[in-house]
């Protein structure tokens, strides 16, 4: 259980009264002269602090807004043959949300999380999981006034999204330098855990630099600030403050095998969501750095091969690198391994693909490697993470640089269908929402591909082949109509 400070304290005083109560009693010496003068200083430091806090709870709370995600549900009715393409599981699930099947349903409350206001115009900085998946988005202020939002924009790969409220006499939050904070700062977290608006906790930075594989097993990049300042589900989107007030980071998510506080928490560095934003705002996407090589990892099993210091045991092998791309121009080759980037130690693959996709295209990063047993330094001016790019580095685009996922139908699937001579389909099953798939080919999860540049598709490698010419048209089933995708990559 963690007791406030100005109650330690106070249970200090208590006890050293009572201690030096009975001490006179006893005949024996006074504590010393300046004993009382050290509890007074300790007080007057516990005062200050709290009103820290108190000042900084005050002035942020305006700026912290509660965000319900809303859903429109309404009877769905199958295509003819569209039953028979459904797992158990999946019909299990259409039937669960199908109860009302004859009338329309008042949009439903999925989820409740926090935002930040960070500008005078209404612009809001919070987690793209508070709004998956979202058809109505609603926004409450601290005064109980509530406002539709508008989503800006979205990157799945940070966690990081955009919207905006038409309001006025709003507060906006001032954004800090998330870079200079330390281990052991003080910082306050204020949100909305379990529905609970405006609720202030407090904790410290426990760690800087996390990559946690929370987002990065999903393709994400991470660089978490840690704290264990009290955050639990609705908490995220809302700001964690230094006690200057300033927004240092946007509250993410927890460690914990309960799904409630376990005194680690994590948070997306102002810096980078600020930079995000600006992306979106600017550019409808979040342009990212780009190495032009091919990585590996490297762990207690097999550092030994790669003739690694004593010292370490872990890092990121290139395994290639492309022609005219970044990693070739610094003069890295296949086989060595990268221990650092700056002043940070990279010990696994996930850390240093965040590294450099966190990076602005045109920076110059300084990388220190190990070659045949020798460590050396290179210089590396990154480029941007472009499907051109991908092209020099791997020769194609795989489906999975796109943000699709495919499931081949099978032959009873495709011929209840009821299409003459098609022989293969693909269903997309998942799709990114920032990923080519949608903002190039306008793609939707249930689409049944039928034909590319008007010819049947066989089979993924010339699925992959086709997508990777510039100007492509999909042929796709969409509920119970055909329509045409036309596409242009970049």
């Amino acid at each position: 259980m963690n007791f406030p400070l100005d109650k330690i304290l106070a249970l200090f005083v208590a006890t050293s009264l009572v201690c030096n109560a009975a001490t006179k009693a006893l005949g024996q010496d006074t504590l010393p002269a300046d004993s009382t003068s050290s509890t007074r200083e300790a007080f007057v430091g516990a005062e200050r602090l709290s009103a820290a806090f108190r000042q900084t709870a005050a002035d942020l709370r305006p700026s912290v807004v509660t965000i319900a995600s809303m859903v429109n549900r309404q009877p769905v009715r199958l295509p003819p043959g569209l039953r028979r393409l459904m797992t158990p599981e999946q019909w299990e699930q259409f039937e669960r949300q199908q109860q009302d099947d004859n009338e329309s349903v008042a949009p439903a409350q999925a989820g409740v999380g926090s935002g930040i206001i960070v500008s005078a115009d209404g612009f809001i900085l919070t987690n793209n999981h508070v709004i998956d998946d979202a058809d109505v988005l609603e926004v409450e202020l601290h005064d109980g006034r509530v406002y539709d939002a508008e989503i800006i924009g979205r990157d799945a790969k940070s966690d990081v999204a955009v919207l905006k409220i038409e309001a006025q006499k709003i507060v906006p939050a001032k954004l800090g330098d998330s870079s200079q904070m330390q281990v052991g700062d003080w910082v306050v977290a204020v949100g909305s855990p379990f529905g609970l608006s405006q609720t202030v906790t407090a904790g410290i930075i426990s760690a800087t630099n996390r990559n946690t594989g929370i987002i990065a097993d999903r393709g994400g990049y991470e660089d978490f600030l840690q704290t264990d300042a009290a955050i639990n589900p609705g908490n995220s989107g809302g700001p964690l403050v230094n006690l200057r007030g300033e927004v240092i980071g946007i509250n993410t998510a927890i460690n914990s095998g309960s799904g409630t506080n376990a005194g680690v928490g994590f948070a997306i560095p102002a810096n980078l969501a600020s930079r995000v934003m600006q992306d979106l705002r600017e550019n409808g996407r979040v342009i990212r750095g780009f190495l032009g090589a091919s990585l590996g990892q490297i762990d207690r099993d097999n550092a030994e091969k790669f003739q690694l210091p004593d010292n370490l045991r872990r890092g990121v092998v290139i395994t290639e690198v492309g022609d005219t791309l970044p990693a070739q121009k610094a003069g890295l080759k296949p086989g060595d391994v990268v221990i650092g980037v700056g002043q940070r130690q990279v010990r696994s693959l996930d850390e240093l693909r965040s590294i450099i996709a966190l990076t602005r295209p045109g920076v110059t990063l300084p990388f220190k490697l190990v070659r045949d047993g020798q460590t050396l330094r290179r210089e590396v001016t990154l480029t941007d993470r472009s499907n051109q790019n991908m092209r020099l580095l791997t020769g194609e685009i795989e489906l999975e640089d796109l943000g699709v996922v495919l499931r081949p139908l099978s032959k009873m699937q495709i011929g209840q269908l009821n299409i003459e001579g098609v022989k293969q389909v693909y269903l997309v099953d998942a799709l990114e929402r920032d990923g080519d798939a949608v903002t190039e080919l306008q793609l939707r999860p249930g689409d049944a591909l039928l034909e590319l540049n008007g010819q049947p598709i066989r089979s993924e490698e010339q699925l992959k082949r086709e997508l990777n010419q510039r100007d492509v048209e999909l042929t796709v089933i969409r509920g119970t109509r055909i329509i045409r995708l036309p596409g242009r990559f970049r």
